[in-house]
């Protein structure tokens, strides 16, 4: 995995130039981070604000966003539907309190993965939400239960 893409042959972290060179390099995958911002959209940054700009990601709407410059020239919010982006993941804590997350991920054509996710109620919820990767510290529970069919209330 290219840790927030491949940005050390120059690209900026975390950025789709390092995600694009990550993916020409046929790594498997790379790991980035993502905040939302205050209108719900979600974009690639490492920390809370972009490089050179006072702007804190979630505390801003991302037309305020949409025009930071990273320096190789990129645009630095870009969405999650840029090309090659295929999956998100989060932690179970947060995604349990966003699904909307989930369906907005696979509108778009992404897998969605959430960790650590041990308990048996909560491998249960993921199921129900249709989580595609579930990351657990006991796979075989996990794969007891994905073998049940489990019926979801409207």
């Amino acid at each position: 995995m290219a840790h927030r893409g491949y940005h050390t042959a120059g690209a900026p972290e975390n950025s789709v130039a390092a995600l694009a060179a990550a993916q020409a390099l046929e790594i498997y995958g790379s790991e980035f981070d993502v905040w939302v911002t205050a209108d719900g959209r979600i974009v690639i940054n490492h920390d809370k604000t972009f490089p050179g700009d006072s702007h804190v990601i979630e505390n801003s709407t991302y037309d305020q966003l949409k025009n930071i410059k990273l320096s190789n020239g990129d645009i630095a919010p870009a969405a999650l539907r840029a090309d090659g982006i295929r999956g998100i993941d989060y932690t179970f804590s947060t995604i349990s309190v966003r699904p909307d997350w989930i369906r907005e991920a696979h509108d778009n054509g992404m897998v969605v993965n959430t960790w650590t996710v041990n308990a048996e109620q909560d491998m249960m919820s993921c199921i129900a939400l249709g989580m595609d990767f579930i990351t657990t510290n006991y796979p075989q529970t996990l794969k007891e239960l994905l073998t049940k069919t489990f019926v979801v209330p409207n």
